[in-house]
């Protein structure tokens, strides 16, 4: 007991020099966890301030910023880190929630050490999945002001995720979301680097600019005009038609130009992924990436799949690749599949000729980037109905469909989980070689 005496002195300093303790609710006899405070970088505290001076500017009260981008995958260009910079956080996963009082950051077990390193004093951090800790939908609904305005850029939630907030805030009265017509945290980074502040934080990096690259379809197994065909149908039976490839890996998938000589595989939920599995699956999960699926244009044969929710589609759908995502063979692109061709919407300065050749040779028509959203509404105005998948595709580009939107699953996702013959050739390969 002396010797336990003796210590107790040390461990009271060491206790102090502690400078950020959890926060503890008291249930019965027990101590909850609820958050923590962030470690001692102040890094992210002058964007803080300026985009409440946003937060405030436009009349809101709260603003969710999620970490991905327009393509919901969990893995963005730095161009699209936005969480990251203006939390200071740099995890892959994580949602901020900014008030005009509060900064609150949630995100799941794999990070919160790194969180509490990161996190300034001014923030606190949210421990998903821990007793007590509050969802996000569920802190707004008993935190949010009566009347209160929560803003999202509608851009990067999901479809799925805004219709949360939506029935958050609707349990607040007088409270409602509202969609941005640009994001706050932007506007935040191109005043942080005109102000010339001090730290660490550099330039907004430059948007992504990478090539596009064939996929041959020794590799991919399946032609992008059978895969776009199979897409087409699927749209039809839906009721809509045309479908909207969103998520960056089944852009990719349909895009190979040569007929193929496999089996049609059943719809795949990790269209860029897809030909990459070496083992046909029983039951797949929904793939996160559809735009590589269609886009599958790299003659790479051995890109790693990710388990998020599904930037590959595109680059599935087309049999294309890209480098516009780091550690990702994705080309930043949305693909719309109509009832006769398709549409890619992309920068037409990432297409070299074998890949504008490639597009040609399976009716595939470009168009930039930025008019996806217009092709969408033009579509509404026409009197047509576009597929929607929830949870791959944008709030922003559901409201433009409004009442033209048929929402359901992707017809990219279940058929890019299956492997064909030759992608499960390669990927043993690329285990054994």
């Amino acid at each position: 007991m002396q010797g336990v005496l003796r210590m107790l002195p040390a461990c009271c300093a060491a206790i102090a020099g502690i400078r950020h303790a959890p926060s503890l609710r008291t249930r019965g006899s027990r101590a909850t966890l609820i958050s923590m405070r962030g470690g001692s970088s102040a890094t992210g505290d002058l964007r803080l301030s300026l985009l409440r001076e946003e937060l405030v500017a436009a009349g809101l009260h709260a603003l969710v910023v999620p970490s991905g981008d327009a393509h919901l995958g969990e893995y963005v260009h730095p161009c699209y880190e936005r969480r990251a910079f203006i939390s200071g956080f740099t995890g892959s996963a994580g949602t901020v929630l900014v008030t005009r009082e509060e900064a609150l950051l949630w995100t799941d077990g794999r990070y919160f050490l790194q969180a509490e390193k990161e996190l300034s004093d001014e923030w606190t951090l949210m421990r998903m999945n821990q007793e007590a800790v509050p969802t996000l939908e569920d802190w707004l609904s008993a935190n949010l002001p009566e009347g209160g305005l929560l803003g999202i850029d509608p851009y990067v939630h999901s479809i799925a995720d805004a219709e949360k907030l939506q029935a958050a805030v609707g349990k607040v009265e007088g409270a409602a979301l509202q969609s941005l017509p640009s994001n706050l945290v932007d506007s935040v980074w191109a005043h942080y680097k005109e102000e010339g502040a001090v730290g660490e934080a550099a330039a907004r990096p430059p948007l992504p600019s990478g090539a596009a690259r064939v996929l041959p379809l020794a590799v991919a197994g399946r032609s992008a005009a059978e895969k776009l065909a199979a897409v087409r149908s699927a749209a039809a039976a839906a009721g809509a038609q045309a479908y909207l490839a969103v998520a960056l890996d089944e852009v990719a998938w349909p895009l190979n130009p040569n007929p193929s000589p496999s089996p049609s595989p059943s719809p795949n939920p990790y269209p860029i992924a897809w030909p990459l599995n070496p083992s046909p699956s029983r039951s797949p999960s929904p793939n996160p990436y559809p735009v590589a699926w269609l886009l599958n244009s790299s003659p790479c044969p051995t890109p790693t799949p990710s388990p998020t929710p599904a930037p590959h589609q595109v680059a599935w759908l087309l049999n294309l690749r890209g480098s516009d995502v780091p550690c990702c063979p994705l080309l930043q692109a949305y693909v719309l599949v109509e009832a006769e061709g398709a549409r890619l919407f992309v920068d037409a300065a990432k297409l070299p000729a074998e890949a504008q050749e490639a597009l040609r040779a399976c009716n595939v028509t470009t168009a930039p980037y930025a008019e996806a959203e217009v092709a969408v509404h033009a579509l509404r105005e026409a009197g047509g109905k576009v597929l929607l998948d929830p949870s791959l595709c944008n709030f922003g580009l559901r409201s433009a469909a409004a009442a033209a939107a048929v929402l359901a699953p992707s017809p990219v996702t279940l058929p890019k989980a299956r492997k064909n013959e030759a992608e499960l050739a390669h990927m043993l390969e690329a285990h054994l070689s």
